[in-house]
């Protein structure tokens, strides 16, 4: 069944913090003292533009869409809950994963080598109605593929699960190619759970050092920005009368048709909370309407209240939505120590009447919040690369300031624009950030003698 990104954003956006794990990120590193490999970029987590193509991926995974075996998700998801408690059945349910999509991983690496992702998603002509298919099918490959990964991990096959891993990363950076907020966060959700496989990885006693791989990711690795232009567009590709309205005035009968339409979307998505008439629920907001219409047309108050008193709601309902959105999106260029509080500080005005308002991305602090955890992650994973690289160079000894590693230098805390918090003690390093308070950061480190 196909899923309009309206659907997917009332049930996955506005829960976005769910795709992160839920209390914290913790992760404990048992590393081997080794140095970055020469070349630099051996083991790279992308698929180097040196090995790709010309091609769309989006049309590779369509095929793996269809080689993919539905009966082999129950046994991905078992794979998954066993894999930190039962290794026997993980072992199990991971060979009867993998043995049933060989298929799917020789077409993902096809993916991997295109050099352009292009969902061909209508979104300039639906809106919010345009289906976004892809979206669970993405979810479920990425699950097989962390599975399939820790597997190889299991089994020494270090080469082979770093493979594994760029064609996953590749899967997370293409998922979200869609300027889309939904895709975006999937994406994010696909990077996130690579990143609990990779941490295993570089745990292994064969691990080698991915401080180059995971310095050299794009950044950010997925981009806030880039997921939140449709939701700044979309509501004039879904209604596209609006386009007139930007340029001059709508007349009370195209926005009588404009709340209809909305009456009638609504119902079709089965949108709780709605009231009976859209119509009728903006002329209740006429008093502010035309008191904010006579300021802005620069007219008096008589002159405005012989005008439709639709033509005059309609303007004013779109135009406190337009400020609430330019408000949003004039923050996502920002870097995450300055676009969080201020995200927090944004005021969406409660206009129950508003249609407009139930576009907005009442979750944008959340979901900001979620890019720059993402980010976090991947600067954490380098600093702990960058502490093995010291512990190789000085004897299996752990540095003990940050600003004593040189060579590989630490990378500073994207969410706060700071350096990660440091401590050793005895034979143990602690990388941390305490915020946000409902997601902080740890990462304990150890040394293998």
């Amino acid at each position: 069944m196909q899923k309009s990104a309206m659907i997917v954003a009332l049930s996955v956006v506005l829960c976005s913090v769910t795709l992160a794990r839920a209390d914290a990120d913790e992760q404990t590193f048992d590393l081997s003292p080794v140095a970055p490999p020469t070349p630099a970029l051996k083991y790279e987590l992308l698929v180097d533009p040196i090995d790709q193509q010309s091609g769309n991926a989006a049309t590779y995974y369509q095929q793996a869409f269809a080689a993919w075996t539905k009966d082999a998700d129950g046994s991905v998801d078992k794979a998954l809950n066993a894999a930190d408690r039962d290794p026997a059945a993980f072992e199990s349910f991971a060979t009867a994963a993998y043995d049933k999509n060989k298929k799917v991983f020789d077409i993902l690496d096809a993916a991997a080598r295109q050099d352009q992702c292009d969902w061909q998603t209508p979104l300039h002509e639906m809106g919010f109605r345009a289906p976004l298919p892809y979206l669970h099918d993405m979810q479920q490959m990425a699950r097989l593929v962390a599975v399939h990964t820790r597997q190889q991990i299991r089994h020494g096959k270090i080469d082979e699960a770093v493979a594994s891993l760029r064609l996953g990363y590749g899967l997370g950076r293409n998922v979200a190619s869609d300027p889309v907020l939904v895709s975006g966060l999937v994406g994010m959700g696909v990077d996130d759970l690579l990143n609990d496989v990779l941490a295993e990885l570089m745990s292994h006693p064969q691990s080698p050092n991915f401080y180059w791989a995971l310095a050299s990711l794009p950044r950010p690795m997925i981009s806030f920005r880039h997921a939140m232009e449709h939701e700044r567009y979309h509501v004039f590709a879904s209604y596209p009368v609006l386009a007139k309205a930007r340029l001059g005035e709508l007349s009370a009968q195209e926005w009588r048709v404009v709340f209809k339409q909305i009456d009638q979307d609504m119902a079709k998505f089965h949108v709780t909370g709605r009231p009976p008439s859209t119509e009728q629920a903006a002329l209740s907001l006429l008093p502010q309407a035309r008191a904010y219409y006579a300021q802005t047309r620069h007219l008096t108050a008589g002159e405005v209240e012989k005008l439709d008193a639709l033509a005059v709601v309609g303007a004013y309902c779109l135009e406190q939505y337009l400020t609430v959105a330019d408000d949003q999106w004039k923050l996502t260029s920002l870097p995450y120590p300055i676009l969080l509080p201020m995200a927090q500080q944004l005021q969406i005005p409660v206009q129950a009447g508003n249609p407009w308002m139930n576009f907005v991305a009442k979750s944008f602090g959340k979901a900001a919040s979620v890019f720059a955890r993402l980010d976090r992650g991947f600067a954490a994973l380098t600093a702990v690369e960058a502490i093995r690289s010291y512990a190789a160079a000085n004897g299996g000894r752990l540095p003990p300031t940050l600003q004593n590693i040189t060579d590989t230098p630490v990378p500073d805390n994207p969410y706060t624009g700071q350096a990660f918090d440091y401590t050793v003690e005895n034979d143990t390093a602690t990388l941390s950030d305490p915020q946000p308070a409902d997601y902080p950061l740890k990462y304990t480190i150890r040394i293998r003698k």
